[in-house]
């Protein structure tokens, strides 16, 4: 019994140490600076990029390390556009936005791999939920400004996406998502 106590002694003592090493802060997103950008490329042609005009992002960095404790991207797929209208349509069409026309990523697990910071979550695309992961950077762009770089590479095939025809040439299956966020933390 006296063992018992003498832990719960120490617990006590130090749980403001736990507490203050893994304080979580909100990142207070300034939408005019960042974005979600979406580049695929089809054989022998220059990249296509598309980028949403309106997304949400919630997410929390641990105060010190700038790491991840939360993420979730709201997604609206109807938003997505290359600047050209009929880019736009084909897009839309292939994604069928008007039965699916929200996506969302979730942060399930923070990694360190090989000193790289990775986000691994759900991602629902296309009606269907899959895990995705991306690698990650979050640094201070100057002492009241955060910025959080990501890149996430998906075969769309896994989300039951045909592969999308650019004339007669198909699109690589592998997209690659970049992420750009700036904000200001806050508790």
């Amino acid at each position: 019994m006296k063992n018992k106590r003498g832990y719960v002694f120490l617990i006590c003592i130090a749980w403001p140490c736990f507490n203050a090493y893994s304080e979580s802060l909100s990142l207070q997103v300034d939408y005019e600076n960042s974005s979600i950008r979406i580049i695929g490329k089809a054989l022998g042609f220059v990249p296509a990029g598309f980028a949403f005009k309106t997304f949400r992002a919630e997410v929390s960095l641990e105060k010190d390390s700038l790491q991840m404790t939360k993420a979730v991207f709201s997604l609206p797929y109807k938003e997505l556009s290359s600047g050209s209208e009929m880019k736009d349509r084909r897009i839309h069409a292939w994604l069928d936005v008007e039965n699916h026309p929200n996506g969302q990523f979730e942060l399930t697990e923070n990694l360190l791999e090989k000193g790289r910071s990775v986000a691994k979550g759900r991602l629902l695309l296309h009606g269907q939920t899959e895990i995705a992961q991306f690698e990650y950077e979050s640094t201070k762009k100057d002492e009241d400004t955060v910025a959080l770089n990501a890149v996430a590479k998906i075969d769309y095939r896994n989300w039951g996406l045909p592969i999308f025809r650019v004339f007669i040439f198909g699109v690589n299956p592998t997209l690659e998502i970049r992420l750009h966020l700036e904000g200001k933390l806050a508790r």
